[in-house]
């Protein structure tokens, strides 16, 4: 998806993530477990905790604003990138 698409769906850019996913990949699994359970939450449990569709948490993915590591078939969301995406975006989630 190129820029003006994501200034359209309403996201900003992503870090460069191609540079990033390989560190996050090492990061995840370096985390003992119960660490790694803070900091990477499925997608499911993303998109409830927001009130949002799954598929919504894994269109942020696929765009790039949000990161996320691949474990098997299913993706795992690195929290402080979503709480970034959000924050950063604050302005669309608020009435106004």
């Amino acid at each position: 998806m190129n820029q003006l698409q994501r200034q359209r769906a309403g996201i900003s850019p992503p870090i460069p993530l191609q540079a990033a996913a390989a560190d996050l990949v090492e990061l995840f699994w370096s985390l003992p477990p119960a660490e790694r359970a803070k900091q990477f939450i499925g997608t499911a449990n993303a998109a409830q905790q927001l009130g949002i569709s799954r598929r919504t948490v894994q269109t942020w993915i696929e765009l790039g604003a949000v990161s996320a590591v691949k474990v098997g078939r299913t993706y795992r969301v690195f929290l402080p990138s979503l709480k970034t995406m959000l924050v950063d975006n604050a302005e669309l989630w608020t009435e106004k």
